[in-house]
């Protein structure tokens, strides 16, 4: 059985580095734009309409 760990906001903001994770994101849409990747469909989930969804965007560098 897997053991879960839930972390808190407070956890999440105590390890994470906001400017590279916007950095890298800033990097990977511009590489899309330029036609450097293949992304398939986006994910989309509606868990409360008008107020809370989710996008998951896949896809690879060939």
């Amino acid at each position: 059985m897997a053991n879960i760990r839930i972390l808190s906001r407070e956890d999440v903001i105590r390890v994470t580095e906001m400017q590279p994770i916007i950095d890298c994101v800033e990097e990977v849409y511009r590489q899309k734009s330029d036609g450097q990747t293949v992304v398939w469909p986006t994910t989309f989930y509606e868990f409360d309409p008008g107020h809370a969804d989710m996008d998951i965007k896949s896809g690879y560098f060939p």
